[in-house]
């Protein structure tokens, strides 16, 4: 009889291993999701939107150079004529 006791006791310890271990899980979905939530809102958007993906434009880029070089004219240097011709 005392066998009984036994497995009734290991049983109840594996019950409450499970709660335990579903509890902690909750909490640390719950976490993830304020986590989540509050640092989309901290960055000033929608919580909806990504924060690395603010701003940007689908389609092509402006090259970085061409910020300072006028309208019609090229970026590329023109080569300079050598005198050294045989």
């Amino acid at each position: 009889m005392s066998n009984r006791a036994a497995t009734f006791a290991k049983r109840q310890r594996e019950v409450e291993q499970k709660e335990r271990a579903a509890q902690r899980i909750a909490r640390k979905s719950e976490r993830k999701t304020r986590a989540d939530a509050s640092s989309r809102v901290a960055a000033g958007g929608d919580p909806d939107v990504d924060p690395d993906l603010v701003g940007i434009v689908p389609g092509p880029q402006p090259r970085p150079d061409d910020d300072d070089v006028p309208a019609g004219l090229s970026a590329a240097p023109e080569p300079v004529p050598s005198d050294d011709r045989p």
